[in-house]
């Protein structure tokens, strides 16, 4: 019985073991892709004015806030949109990123 026990104990490790690490090959090579398909183009800064309605004190208000993302854009005379004399904000950010986009804020 004891015998049995152990090689129970020994298979079962095995079989963990090597499930663990075909998780880990895959999980290191997914990140490599992700790596390298993020390196393959330029990524572009853009405005947006976002109006969001905030509760404070019982009372809501309606605030203007220009964000700022990221999108890929890969025409030939793509640049960015920080420098302080570039004036453009992108009304909807969707006629820039057709795919969808997420703006985060604090």
């Amino acid at each position: 019985m004891v015998k049995k026990v152990e090689t129970y104990k020994k298979i079962t490790a095995n079989f963990t073991t090597t499930i663990m690490g075909i998780a880990t090959i895959f999980t290191m090579i997914t990140l490599a892709y992700s790596l390298y398909t993020l390196t393959q183009s330029k990524f572009y800064v853009s405005r947006t004015k976002i109006t969001t309605t905030i509760e404070k004190d019982y009372e809501k208000v309606n605030k203007t806030v220009v964000s700022y993302f990221l999108y890929r854009n890969l025409t030939e005379d793509a640049i960015d949109n920080l420098p302080a004399i570039s004036t453009t904000i992108v009304e909807d950010p969707s006629t820039l990123c057709p795919t969808g986009y997420q703006l985060e804020t604090d």
